[in-house]
């Protein structure tokens, strides 16, 4: 009554589980995104017209909170609709997924579940995949995207 409600058995088991390898997972994760996020800022795709990711910030307080590497989530504005939702229907390794804690990839067209939002958005959540599989993955659905 005053400490709130407990997990579950099950939920207990998953958290556990997932404890043992968050050291292994969140620096890998790290490393990729902002690998994924030089790579698409570097390429410089005509159809994203925007890219938000802790690693594109220039303050030195953003540096310095984050010494220990940046989020795996970030976004993508596309110039249109149509093409964020291919993107997202086009990938192979990115799953389409609104739930962006997981150890895979995943991408998200923002609109599809929340209304209120700019209808170009796509959020990506980064996972352990090999770096050169996911840019990849990513680099064929923008094709894609731009047809």
């Amino acid at each position: 009554m005053y400490l709130g409600s407990r997990p579950g058995t099950m939920e207990s088991w998953l958290l556990l589980r997932s404890l043992r390898t968050l050291h292994l997972r969140v620096p890998q994760q790290s490393s990729n995104a902002t690998k994924l996020v030089a790579h698409i800022v570097n390429t410089n795709y005509d159809i994203i017209r925007k890219v938000t990711h802790a690693s594109l910030q220039k303050e030195k307080f953003v540096r310095q909170q984050l010494s220990g590497g940046y989020p795996p989530c970030f976004s993508l504005y596309f110039a249109t609709e149509q093409q964020a939702k291919i993107f997202c229907s086009r990938t192979k390794i990115f799953r389409h997924a609104t739930s962006l804690g997981g150890a895979e990839s995943l991408c998200e067209w923002r609109a599809m579940s929340d209304a209120s939002v700019d209808r170009t958005l796509v959020r990506i959540s980064v996972g352990v995949e090999g770096i050169d599989d996911l840019i990849k993955d990513f680099d064929q659905a923008i094709r894609f995207a731009v047809s």
